[in-house]
């Protein structure tokens, strides 16, 4: 009996949420959810591991809002390392 070899590799997932805030209070913008999806693909948890926290270091996009100053819309990112085929 003949078994193929299972390749595993680490996967980057990114999901981001929108928030619209006012100071520290921030919320949730509806319907502006973007599930996990994947980023890109890696031999080993060590190198997901420190891609991911190299893209963790990185500033989310604030935007100012020209109509109201006192708001502002920022993206809540997250960054996954997770096992796959």
């Amino acid at each position: 009996m003949k078994h193929g070899a299972i390749l595993f590799a680490w996967i980057l997932l990114v999901s981001m949420q929108t928030l619209r805030c006012q100071g520290a209070t921030c919320q949730a913008v509806p319907h502006a959810t973007v599930a996990p999806r994947r980023l890109s693909t890696f031999p080993s948890r060590l190198v997901c591991e420190d891609y991911r926290r190299h893209l963790e270091q990185q500033t989310p996009p604030i935007v100012h809002s020209q109509a109201r100053p006192d708001v502002t819309i920022r993206k809540q990112i997250t960054y996954t390392c997770k096992e796959g085929v």
